[in-house]
């Protein structure tokens, strides 16, 4: 049973361990590090989480409620215009939700990148860790590693 979870969970890993959570490279994505993943899925086993099917149902619920409160405030005119404004907002959702998803793509590797940045710095003696790297500024980047040379401990 064991073996069959874990390949079924490195396979999940395969095919969504990139998935972003925020915008900052120094946070590890899910093939990095699934501990925050496990521990979701600890949640819902425990019974703590609530149904994904449910909670979607109840958003699409008050979706309609707030929806209709609205319309019901609106003249006719007021309420076409919304009403149409409301089906292209709700067309496009989900390629906003597709673009985001499409810029976590490279995330693992960007962040593989920058810490073997990192460790070559780490190892030339410029900064005292890896993970350093994600603290750099600019004008440090720029200006290369003499300016880094007094700063290692901070960066």
């Amino acid at each position: 049973m064991w073996h069959e979870w874990h390949t079924r969970f490195q396979a999940h890993l395969s095919a969504y361990g990139h998935t972003v959570y925020n915008l900052d490279f120094m946070n590890p994505v899910p093939a990095d590090d699934p501990v925050p993943l496990l521990e979701t899925l600890r949640f819902f086993v425990s019974g703590k989480g609530v149904d994904p099917y449910e909670r979607q149902r109840r958003f699409a619920i008050r979706r309609e409620e707030a929806a209709a409160a609205v319309l019901a405030r609106l003249d006719p005119l007021r309420a076409k215009a919304f009403r149409r404004l409301l089906r292209w907002a709700q067309g496009v959702a989900p390629i906003r939700e597709d673009a985001l998803a499409d810029v976590g793509l490279a995330w693992p590797q960007v962040r593989s990148m920058l810490l073997e940045i990192g460790r070559r710095l780490q190892q030339a003696g410029v900064i005292n860790n890896p993970n350093d790297v994600f603290w750099l500024h600019r004008t440090e980047i720029d200006e290369g590693p003499g300016s880094l040379a007094g700063s290692s401990g901070a960066a």
